[in-house]
């Protein structure tokens, strides 16, 4: 019993040395899915109008409206937690 593993998939019994192989085999398959899954490159912007939160892509060659009301006034949402915070450790007194 000790040479008998249940498959990766959970669902299928196999011996010890064909459960290495399967497992070095997936191994490579996901190091391979994560250098093809690079996402193309987009620009998170906000409407100013209705505030509504979308992305677009940096070749985009068509003029840019906001998907829900039609808005032609956008700006970059430049905004993270990394920023937030810094900007209240900077001045405490702002934001008490």
């Amino acid at each position: 019993m000790e040479q008998i593993r249940y498959a990766p998939d959970g669902k299928r019994l196999v011996c010890r040395k064909c459960f290495e192989n399967i497992s070095k085999q997936k191994d490579t398959e996901r190091v391979e899915l994560v250098v093809e899954s690079k996402k193309p490159d987009k620009i998170k912007v906000i409407c100013v109008q209705c505030r509504y939160k979308f992305s677009v892509h940096k070749d985009q060659r068509s003029a840019m409206i906001c998907p829900y009301c039609g808005g032609t006034k956008l700006i970059k949402d430049e905004i993270n937690a990394e920023k937030i915070l810094k900007e209240v450790s900077e001045r405490p007194d702002r934001y008490c």
